[in-house]
């Protein structure tokens, strides 16, 4: 391999990365939809709310760019198992109707029937 391939291949893998790493990502909100109402807070934000649903509490937590449900008085708990960090992601929290989404500042793109 000569020199001028090595940097051939260099640019071909630098460049896709490069604009990969330096799109913007636009403003994420975290949406929460409980029986209290509905709030709506930046991903960048650090929030820890409690809102009560039909069988208790249910604790969201936003901190570090992610969103979770950290603890619930539900029966399984099978909603605080993992986060969420980018659009269309969605936690959900049943016995207690509590659904944490994340969504961008726009609408949507392109809507298909």
């Amino acid at each position: 391999m000569r020199k001028a391939d090595i940097v051939v291949i260099f640019l071909l893998l630098a460049i896709p990365l490069g604009i990969l790493f330096a799109s913007p990502r636009g403003a994420l909100f975290v949406e929460i939809e409980c029986q209290e109402g509905t709030y709506r807070y930046s991903l960048d934000d650090e929030v820890r709310l409690t809102v009560t649903g039909p069988v208790g509490e249910t604790t969201i937590e936003i901190s570090h760019g992610k969103a979770r449900i950290a603890a619930s008085d539900c029966p399984t708990k099978s909603c605080t198992r993992g986060s969420i960090d980018s659009s269309p992601q969605t936690l959900v929290c049943l016995p207690n109707q509590v659904v944490v989404s994340i969504s961008g500042e726009g609408g949507a793109d392109a809507i298909a029937y």
